[in-house]
């Protein structure tokens, strides 16, 4: 009873460790900002902002993202940011404090799945000692630098949130006892979701599989079918998905390029996933200097050659090393979606093995317990425990220093941009947003050094020229800014950000006809065009076609989130169409949200006095002034209405 309780509380110590760890490495992250793909699945997307659009997560890809281009079937990922929007609007510090919370239970359901593996296969070592192992190992990752990018990068954690239910699956099937529909119904459950936060969760019925072919009983058959026939159900759900939800062609695009290049890419980066892991060393936010490759490159044949060599170890080596092997299985088998079968944009990105890392996490274990066997024929158990608990502890310090490193440049953009260029100076992106980095702090000439260098190396990328000619028209070299937005338009005429920096640009350049055009190509029925509605709008308003602006306005007014800049250009265009009524009744509603709202203040007023009301004008200009008791034309238009009220 007593060596029960010692071991409950050697646990509970075990995870308080991994929490203040975890929290030590990484804790500068919730000063952090957002980056890259948060502008169009965070800020730009308004389907987050409002809690109404949950239902449409799960059955529409558009509410992913608000660029066509990177639509994904991810609702829980979308849900998430939903309801960190709904808690702290677009502040970063509430989304990055959401991700170290996911980071920290991963930690501690690793340090739980280790525990009951160790525990059921290793009975040579007290429980004291493969405790010390399976903490070692779990604290590795929760401090490893190579997991930065996943806890900084907000858009990361369809990762995170897909690994956190991979690892609940995987603990699921471990712990739960009882029945068995019970068990499977709640592991199935865990499948389902991982998938609906990133398709990198699809494998965990077959480490599942293999968990049952590494370390299941004499009854393991019954638990294969089952486990076998939820697999088959997986793959049934996800091409359904894909077809009925995605889309047949977006999902065959999935698959489309050179598979025999990606997988002697995918080849190397495994192994240079390891090697960060075990030696963590510059890693730049845009690595793609890490460069793709062929069969024809030396580096991925011996990488293939490699990964052969520990496939042909993992399963010659299964009764022999159980652990080992099976924590090697499930770092390859976690990595497989991205080594050959998706289409990756880039060779390599740190966010992708945050999946995988747990199995390297079980290959430390099962190495200190190793070692911990071998040592303690020759010294006492407790010194040895001793000796590793002080090399490791060593060598946790070195990982929580560099990641604090890491976290630092993720702080300042512009160094963080700089170390993407020194390792990647082949990258247009990353020459791009360093370019950005400096035009935000005023320094032009270093702007336009980079842009010029992105356009140089990546001819066909949109963004070097929408952010050039953003460039140019600050220096009021509005001509240059035409053709460079033209050129960026012309390379992708349905870009959705394109089309909206293009628009507006035409816009301020009373070019309203043409801005009408383009943003005519990207206007469908969805609510997630209403930016767009809005923008053509205010054209047609200029142009003094009001009752199509009236259109626009009305259903920007009702789709767009926050609705304030609708709600004014709706009621300027009630007013120009002489629907006073109509305008004073739209506003009246919106201040009872917004009473704070000092121009449909002022508007309402102004349509109580164009209606003849002079009456509720006069109240209404008074409520006014006493908010505003400055503004001189609300003064004028009191005393009209007091001068007429009589008539």
């Amino acid at each position: 009873m007593k060596e029960k309780a010692n071991a409950s509380n050697y646990i509970i110590i075990a995870l308080i460790i991994i929490i203040l760890l975890s929290l030590a490495a990484h804790n500068i992250t919730l000063r952090n900002d957002f980056y890259f793909d948060d502008s169009h699945i965070l800020i730009n997307n308004s389907s987050i902002r409002s809690l109404k659009n949950i239902p449409r997560y799960f059955y529409d890809i558009s509410t992913s993202s608000c660029d066509y281009n990177n639509y994904q079937y991810r609702p829980l990922v979308t849900l998430s940011f939903a309801l960190n929007y709904a808690v702290c609007k677009l502040q970063p510090f509430g989304y990055h404090l959401v991700n170290l919370i996911i980071h920290i239970i991963c930690g501690l359901l690793i340090f739980l799945i280790i525990r009951r593996i160790t525990n059921d296969s290793q009975k040579n070592l007290s429980e004291k000692s493969l405790l010390i192992g399976t903490i070692i190992a779990t604290i590795f990752f929760v401090v490893t630098p190579e997991n930065v990018e996943t806890i900084n990068y907000c858009s990361a954690r369809s990762s995170s949130i897909a690994t956190l239910f991979y690892l609940l699956g995987f603990f699921t099937y471990i712990y739960v006892k009882g029945k068995n529909w019970v068990k499977y119904g709640l592991v199935f459950m865990c499948m389902i979701f991982g998938l609906m936060a990133k398709d990198i969760a699809g494998t965990l019925p077959l480490l599942l599989i293999f968990y049952e072919y590494w370390f299941g009983d004499k009854q393991k058959s019954k638990r294969l079918k089952i486990l076998w026939l939820l697999f088959l159900s997986i793959i049934l759900l996800y091409f359904l998905r894909g077809f009925l939800v995605v889309g047949g062609e977006r999902m065959t695009t999935q698959f489309s390029g050179n598979i025999f290049e990606k997988i002697a890419t995918q080849s190397r980066a495994h192994l240079h996933y390891i090697r960060q892991f075990i030696f963590p060393n510059d890693f730049s936010i845009d690595p793609i200097g890490f460069g793709f490759s062929d069969l024809s490159d030396w580096k991925s044949l011996l990488s293939i050659f490699a990964l052969i060599g520990f496939a042909i170890f993992i399963f010659s080596a299964k009764k022999k090393l159980p652990l080992l092997t099976f924590g090697l299985l499930w770092y390859f088998l976690a990595l497989s979606p991205s080594s050959g079968i998706a289409n990756t944009t880039q060779p390599i990105n740190y966010h992708r093995p945050y999946i995988a890392l747990p199995g390297l996490c079980l290959v430390l274990a099962a190495l200190i317990i190793h070692i911990e066997i071998y040592l303690s024929e020759k010294f006492k158990e407790k010194y040895v425990n001793v000796g590793i608990i002080w090399l490791a502890s060593v060598i946790i310090i070195w990982n929580i220093f560099l990641s604090k490193e890491q976290n630092k440049i993720w702080h300042d953009k512009e160094k963080l941009w700089e170390t993407a260029v020194k390792y990647s100076p082949t990258s247009g992106r990353a020459h791009l947003n360093l370019g950005l980095e400096f035009m935000s702090k005023g320094k032009l000439q270093q702007a336009e050094k980079e842009f010029k260098k992105c356009i140089k190396l990546w001819p066909g990328y949109p963004y070097g020229y929408i952010n050039m000619a953003i460039l140019q028209k600050a220096l009021g070299k509005n001509e240059k800014a035409d053709v460079l937005y033209r050129k960026a338009y012309d390379i992708w005429p349905k870009h959705k950000t394109i089309v909206r920096y293009y628009a507006k640009h035409l816009t301020s350049r009373g070019k309203y006809y043409k801005s009408i055009n383009i943003l005519n190509n990207v206007i469908d029925g969805k609510p997630e065009t209403a930016d767009f509605r809005l923008l053509r709008g205010k054209n047609y308003y200029s142009l003094k076609k009001y009752d199509k602006a009236l259109s626009d306005f009305q259903y920007a007014g009702k789709n767009l989130m926050p609705k304030n800049e609708a709600v004014l250009y709706l009621s300027l265009c009630l007013d120009k169409l002489g629907k006073y009524d109509e305008m004073h009744s739209l506003l009246d509603n919106w201040l009872k949200t917004n009473p704070n709202d000092a121009k449909a203040r002022y508007n309402r007023a102004y349509a109580s006095m164009k209606a003849g009301k002079y009456k509720q004008a006069i109240n209404e200009w008074k409520d006014y002034l006493n908010k505003y008791p400055k503004i001189s034309a609300a003064k004028v238009n009191l005393k009209w209405c007091e001068k007429n009220v009589g008539k």
